[in-house]
């Protein structure tokens, strides 16, 4: 599909780019029509695809959502376990784990998570992790595609 798109793409610029100074005079006219035809070829090559392989799109939209937006994933979760932007809520599994621990460790994997819902240093740091887990998410989906199914 990838493929596909690219070489859709590449064809579409190599046309521009030879049309383009001719067509000059009526510029406005001739990229709307261009956008508009490529527009169409692309949502025909996304339809098909879809169609086909609903588990990987929705395997790709994910993955790719992780890796541009990390947010989507850090926040929730870290929420969810208890970690706030105020400190550990109680009675949660953070403040279990703070109270069992003791002490935190500066820089340490707690220290990491508060300050990431805190929006300080750990948020780029987990920001990191989730877009790389993402592009092995992808490494082993592309991995499947090529000698699994």
């Amino acid at each position: 599909m990838f493929g596909a798109i690219g070489d859709l793409f590449s064809t579409a610029a190599n046309l521009y780019s030879f049309l383009g100074p001719k067509l000059a005079p009526f510029s406005s006219e001739a990229a709307a029509s261009f956008i508009s035809q490529l527009y169409n070829k692309i949502i025909a090559l996304l339809s098909t695809y879809i169609a086909e392989h609903p588990f990987w799109f929705a395997y790709d939209l994910v993955a790719t959502t992780l890796f541009f937006v990390p947010g989507t994933l850090i926040g929730p979760i870290l929420r969810a376990i208890g970690f706030t932007r105020t400190g550990p809520a109680i009675g949660t599994w953070a403040a279990r784990m703070m109270s069992k621990f003791g002490p935190v460790v500066a820089r340490g994997w707690y220290a990491i998570c508060q300050s990431s819902q805190m929006g300080g240093y750990g948020l780029a740091i987990a920001k990191s992790v989730t877009r790389a887990s993402a592009v092995v998410l992808q490494g082993i989906g592309a991995a499947f595609r090529i000698w699994g199914s």
